[in-house]
């Protein structure tokens, strides 16, 4: 699992993904309010994202069950219900892992934009005091 965070992490990502289709949306931090509902909406994402890989987790121990407990069956019945079973879990793993990959790189891009946007604000108020002490200083003199 950590694998999984540290991958997602690492690698660039292209393009964002939506609201509805499960993506994540972090606009950049404001002062007041809007700072704080951006950082709950992000708490509220990452603890979507914590839901999903609990669902993974139990599904890989289901899976993990029905293996151990298939090792002992010898009904044909009994084994093609099994693996029917089995075929059923594993197509909701990958959909989940799916989902929560999606979901890490939504996460991954909103904090480059994030980023970006924080790193334009300064340089756009250093240029702003700069333009400032050159109308001022000389009104001072």
């Amino acid at each position: 699992m950590n694998s999984l965070f540290s991958s997602s992490w690492k690698r660039g990502v292209g393009d964002g993904g939506d609201i509805e289709s499960g993506g994540v949306e972090m606009s950049a931090l404001l002062p007041g309010a809007a700072a704080g509902a951006s950082l709950d909406r992000l708490f509220e994402d990452v603890e979507s994202i914590k839901d999903e890989l609990r669902d993974l987790e139990r599904i890989q121990r289901s899976l993990h069950d029905a293996n151990e407990g298939g090792k002992s069956l010898h009904a044909a019945a009994a084994v093609r219900n099994l693996r029917t079973r089995m075929d059923a879990d594993v197509a909701a793993a990958i959909e989940k892992a799916k989902v929560v990959k999606h979901r890490l790189e939504s996460l991954q891009v909103a904090r480059k934009h994030h980023t970006s946007t924080r790193k334009w604000i300064c340089i756009a108020i250093l240029i702003l005091l700069l333009v400032i002490l050159v109308i001022v200083l000389p009104i001072v003199s």
